[in-house]
């Protein structure tokens, strides 16, 4: 039988298949991030409220994440009346902005929950408390680093205990933050799942993904919550100080050891110092939408071809004698080598190659699987 376009049979075409890809987060494909570098092209004044973190440095240097002080009370600003708009600083501005970004329009402050059944700082144990706080720290993942989004339960953060008046790392406490869907309870009920301005959201507590969630003192601590639709990290200011030794300062800023930003950056380098256990972890996640196409050729189907080179040199009539290598006889062959998708208008939408012609007669039919993403 002639064709030159064929309807797809039904059932020949399965719609809305969803697979999911998991790459490393991190440049050069990697999922650990082992150390991280300030860059000279940011001014001294911009580090007063966020600081950029690179992979290294040189041309090759890229920039991985950065670290913004947010202060609903303009602390921890410069203090500079030149830098103060309407009584807005630079870290109140910030706060406002993750604010619009990433909550509900009548939520003024962030607000974090605690780890159901966690303990308290002496080992009580604690259902469930909520805790707002007026300054957060907000680690956003560099948009490049992502195609869809940050893979919830992939990735974790060492913080070292910080000195309070060098705002340098001191002291031997490191303090390892995961999110809460690596907890059984979540894998097992899969109902904290929560959405928002921002996307979906997951709280943050002490743990590793080795070990899943910390069960010890203070393993009821919230510390921040985590967008992966957004690639932003927010940090509970009063969680770290309490629990982590952070020591935000929260007067005008004056100095590089009062630069919050860069005290936070200077936790998380400090805490991949001390080993590479301490790097900071990540995979990101992608979802592939697609629709299979199943085109179906019969034995009776596409055995000619409109090609010069299937005849005879100077004749439209005559066919080439082309013997199958398996039998020893002559037979009219075909090699199928694209297939083309089509609308109803007969316009071109698609083309699928195959990986090398294949041969087909009379006598053979053929299934080609065609995989269209999006």
């Amino acid at each position: 039988m002639a064709y030159v376009f064929k309807k797809f049979e039904i059932g020949s075409i399965a719609y809305d298949r969803r697979d999911f890809i998991s790459r490393p987060l991190w440049s050069g494909n990697s999922t650990d991030l082992l150390k991280i570098y300030t860059s000279s092209a940011q001014s001294t004044t911009q580090q007063l409220y966020y600081v950029d973190a690179y992979n290294t440095t040189g041309s090759k240097k890229e920039k991985q994440f950065s670290i913004a002080y947010c202060d609903f009370l303009n602390s921890g600003s410069s203090g500079n009346l030149n830098q103060i708009q309407n009584n807005v600083s630079e870290s109140k501005a910030l706060y406002s902005q993750y604010k619009q970004l990433l909550l509900e329009s009548e939520d003024n402050l962030f607000e974090f929950v605690s780890k159901f059944d966690g303990l308290d700082s002496v080992g009580n144990t604690v259902t469930t408390y909520t805790e707002t706080s007026e300054y957060v720290y907000v680690l956003n993942i560099n948009r490049s680093r992502f195609k869809e989004k940050l893979a919830a339960g992939s990735w974790e953060l060492s913080l070292h205990e910080m000195d309070l008046n060098t705002g340098l790392p001191s002291g031997n406490k490191i303090t390892t933050l995961v999110d809460e869907t690596i907890s059984e309870l979540y894998l097992l009920g899969n109902s904290l799942s929560r959405t928002g301005p921002g996307g979906s959201f997951y709280y943050v507590y002490s743990g590793s993904l080795t070990n899943g969630l910390y069960t010890g003192n203070s393993s009821a601590t919230p510390y921040g919550i985590v967008y992966p639709d957004a690639g932003i990290l927010v940090l509970n200011g009063m969680a770290l100080d309490a629990s982590a030794s952070l020591n935000t300062k929260r007067n005008p800023a004056t100095g590089s050891s009062s630069y919050n930003a860069l005290r936070l950056f200077n936790s998380i380098s400090g805490a991949m110092d001390v080993s590479v256990n301490n790097s900071f972890k990540g995979r990101t996640l992608e979802t592939i939408n697609s629709t299979i196409y199943f085109a179906r050729v019969g034995n009776g189907e596409f055995n000619f071809s409109n090609n010069v080179s299937y005849y005879e040199t100077g004749s439209q009539q005559y066919i080439k004698p082309l013997m199958l290598s398996t039998e020893n006889q002559y037979k009219n062959i075909t090699y199928v080598t694209t297939v083309g998708l089509y609308n109803d208008n007969n316009d071109l939408l698609a083309v699928a190659k195959l990986s090398k012609p294949v041969g087909k007669t009379s006598d053979s039919e053929m299934i080609i699987k065609i995989k269209l993403d999006y």
